[in-house]
């Protein structure tokens, strides 16, 4: 009697070990248990054929005894079924929540979410320049990045450097530019952003320029193939243009977008955009934009091109509203 308690036992919980259930497109079906998603895959631990990478597009249905965190939750949830592409949970905050599972960007053990480190990433790129407008030139800038998230926050700090002889006068200007933001992310794929930038632009005949910056983001796609983001706020500049000792402050109304296409042989296409709007006057607006190709080397080396456009319809006293740069380089990544 008490061997086939034991046995039953034994099975009893083997069962619940394996409770979890993947279904695919295809029909197969694999027990287990959720590791995390990430993007658009889904890790999943198998006892038979252990860790295993599969798309989101290619999940029919899943369930997990695990408690998860969700980006933008702050408390442990449970995801009770996942089904015609709908992923219903509960957090004990909250009950009965559905979302789109394709736009479920993160997903891991509620444990893991406290104890892991800081996934930091960060880039290096030098870059041959081809710039009319405000600069004349053909000559080389440096440029910095480096990004780091931990469960709800994300932080991004970035520096330009570029030192000038301009072609058509006997004249060296120096542009600078460095960058602070920091991402909260207070509900699924909604997040508040602060940000702090102190910048120099001899070519613009600005000596300095510092913002500051508070508003709203929508993570609309993170996944590897597509990443989107619109960001929408308010920032408050203080400006000294060159040979003015006056200082012009102002409030801006911002938006911004930012977008990652991954094309086929690991090549991905980037556009970023920032359109500010002065509050206190309205023929005093300003738009950065950036796009370009990136495409793999290999050992984290990239071949950069792309193209910016600014345009300012109140320059400083002396500079020209349009400027065009194209830039080749190579970058490294880590």
């Amino acid at each position: 009697m008490t061997r086939l308690t034991s046995i039953f036992l034994l099975f009893l919980l083997s069962t619940q070990a394996f409770a979890a259930r993947l279904t695919l497109m295809n029909g197969d079906s694999l027990q287990g248990d959720l590791l995390g998603i990430e993007g658009s895959t889904l890790r999943w631990q198998s006892p038979m054929l252990g860790e295993l990478s599969i798309p989101l597009s290619k999940v029919e249905s899943f369930n997990s005894d695990t408690l998860v965190k969700i980006q933008g939750r702050d408390d442990a949830c449970s995801i009770i079924q996942v089904s015609n592409g709908e992923m219903h949970y509960s957090c004990s905050q909250s009950q009965g929540n559905k979302m789109d599972l394709l736009a479920v960007d993160q997903v891991e053990p509620f444990e893991q979410f406290y104890t892991q480190d800081l996934d930091i990433s960060g880039s290096l790129s030098v870059a041959g320049v081809l710039s009319r407008g405000n600069k004349e030139e053909d000559d080389w800038d440096v440029s910095a990045k480096v990004g780091a998230e931990h469960g709800d926050y994300r932080h991004e700090a970035d520096f330009k450097y570029d030192n000038t002889d301009k072609l058509l006068q006997s004249q060296q200007t120096e542009d600078y530019k460095l960058g602070y933001q920091l991402d909260w992310f207070f509900k699924e794929r909604w997040f508040l952003y602060t940000d702090v930038s102190t910048e120099m632009l001899e070519s613009k005949n600005i000596d300095q320029r510092h913002g500051l910056g508070l508003g709203v983001g929508y993570q609309w796609f993170k996944r590897r193939d597509l990443s989107l983001a619109l960001e929408s706020g308010l920032n408050l500049q203080n400006e000294e243009q060159t040979g003015s000792s006056n200082t012009e402050e102002r409030l801006n109304w911002q938006w911004a977008l930012q977008l990652d296409y991954r094309l086929p042989f690991s090549a991905t296409l980037f556009h970023k955009h920032q359109l500010s709007y002065s509050m206190q006057l309205a023929e005093d607006w300003e738009l950065d934009t950036e796009t370009g190709l990136k495409v793999p080397l290999g050992y984290g080396l990239s071949s950069d091109v792309k193209f910016q456009y600014d345009f300012d319809n109140l320059p400083a006293e002396g500079a020209k509203r349009k400027d065009t740069r194209l830039t080749v380089g190579v970058a490294y990544q880590w």
